[in-house]
Parts: structure tokens; C-alpha cells; sequence
């Protein structure tokens, strides 16, 4: 992916996820690369709607701004 940083999390096939899983799995890159853009980048992609509203509420409870929140998972 672009400047060999960004970490391609394909959710393709997935009909449902918990909480802890999406914000340990994507949520700790994510506060990572909103502190430094020089860190990986997780972008995540396939997300059925509810893995969406979950790995938002992720991002959401964590505190990224919704800018790196648009970033990372396409919506």
C-alpha cells in the first residue's frame, strides 16, 4: 500500500463482531497512527454494517477524531 505503511484489514465474508475484538485488533493501530502518521495505518475494508457501527463505536469511545475515523474505515 501507499509508502508501505498502511495495514489492509479485510472484513469480507465477517457477519458479525464483538466489541473487544475490532477495538483490540483495529483499534490500538488506529490510536497509534492518529499519534504519529508515521506508524503503520490500518484501513480497514468488507465491514457488513454491523461490524461498522461496532468499529466505529471503537474508534468513537477512544477518541479518534472523525477525520482518521473516515480515513481508516471508507464509509
Amino acid at each position: 500500500m501507499a509508502d508501505g505503511r498502511d495495514v489492509l484489514i479485510d472484513f469480507e465474508g465477517v457477519r458479525s463482531v464483538s466489541y473487544s475484538f475490532v477495538d483490540e485488533l483495529v483499534g490500538v493501530f488506529a490510536t497509534r497512527y492518529e499519534a504519529d502518521h508515521q506508524a503503520l495505518r490500518p484501513v480497514v475494508i468488507g465491514l457488513s454494517a454491523q461490524a461498522q457501527r461496532v468499529l466505529l463505536g471503537s474508534l468513537e469511545q477512544r477518541g479518534l477524531s472523525d477525520e482518521v475515523s473516515r480515513e481508516l474505515v471508507p464509509h
